[in-house]
């Protein structure tokens, strides 16, 4: 049993690390809005849940498509997250202005509230 639980925390961080580093140098890129076509849920075998959204998107006149996979280590993130993506929902993409085919979720704006 200790066994699966490294597993997943292992696959957790290995994910969580490998979308930062696809986020480096994107900071410029223009966002536009995406079309998720599909959300689906991979059921962990030994590893981490991931949800993976299939997204679409028109720039410059040409239609792209792309995915992302966020890992999860608890299920009721997973779950949160998977209802916030239904198919056909709009979801926020950076495009890489040199090769429009090229994709990344785009971070969401915080907004910080003062307290007095």
């Amino acid at each position: 049993m200790a066994g699966l639980v490294i597993d997943i925390y292992l696959e957790f961080f290995f994910r969580a690390i490998v979308n930062l580093i696809r986020r480096i140098g994107t900071g410029n890129w223009p966002v536009i809005t995406a079309t998720v076509s599909k959300s689906e849920r991979r059921e962990p075998g030994m590893g981490c849940t991931v949800i993976v959204i299939h997204y679409k998107f028109r720039n410059a006149g040409t239609r792209c498509e792309g995915t992302h996979k966020e890992p999860f280590i608890f299920d009721n993130y997973a779950d949160a997250y998977l209802r916030r993506f239904p198919g056909g929902s709009e979801f926020s993409v950076r495009v890489n202005p040199k090769d429009p085919s090229h994709s990344i979720p785009a971070d969401r704006e915080i907004d910080f509230i003062r307290v007095k």
